[in-house]
C-alpha cells in the first residue's frame, strides 16, 4: 500500500535512522554511458531507498540511480532526479533482488521532495 509510514530507529532489529514510506516509483541504475538497468523503488526515506530488480549488487557498491518521483500533490507529474548511494544490504526474493541503498549524494531539492512524501 503506497503512503503507509514505516517505523524508524532500532526497533526489532531495524537499524534505520529515518522514517520510511511505502512507494511504487520507477528507477534506473546507471551502469554506463548508455547502459542502465530498470528497477522499482518499494520504500523511501530521506536517507535512502529500497528497490527491487533482477541484478545483484554487493554490499558497499556505489550506485548512480535515476528516480522518477511523482509529485505528491499531483501524481500524474513526475520529477526526474539522480542520486548516488551505497548498497547497505541485498536479499534475494522470488528470483529478484531487494536492495537497500543508503544515499551518499542527493541534492536538497530531492530531499525536500522525499520529505513531502514521507511526512504527508
Amino acid at each position: 500500500m503506497e503512503g503507509k509510514p514505516l517505523a524508524a530507529g532500532n526497533v526489532a532489529g531495524n537499524a534505520r535512522e529515518h522514517e520510511r514510506i511505502n512507494v511504487n516509483w520507477r528507477a534506473r541504475i546507471v551502469a554506463g554511458p548508455s547502459q542502465y538497468l530498470d528497477a522499482k523503488v518499494i520504500n523511501a526515506s530521506i536517507g535512502g531507498v529500497c528497490f527491487v530488480g533482477d541484478h545483484p549488487y554487493r554490499q558497499g557498491t556505489e550506485l548512480h540511480v535515476a528516480l522518477a518521483i511523482p509529485a505528491p500533490e499531483d501524481r500524474t507529474k513526475l520529477h526526474y532526479v539522480q542520486v548516488r548511494g551505497k548498497v547497505a544490504y541485498q536479499v534475494m526474493n522470488n528470483h529478484m533482488f531487494k536492495i537497500g541503498l543508503q544515499f551518499t549524494a542527493v541534492d536538497e531539492t530531492t530531499v525536500n521532495l522525499i520529505k513531502k512524501w514521507v511526512w504527508s
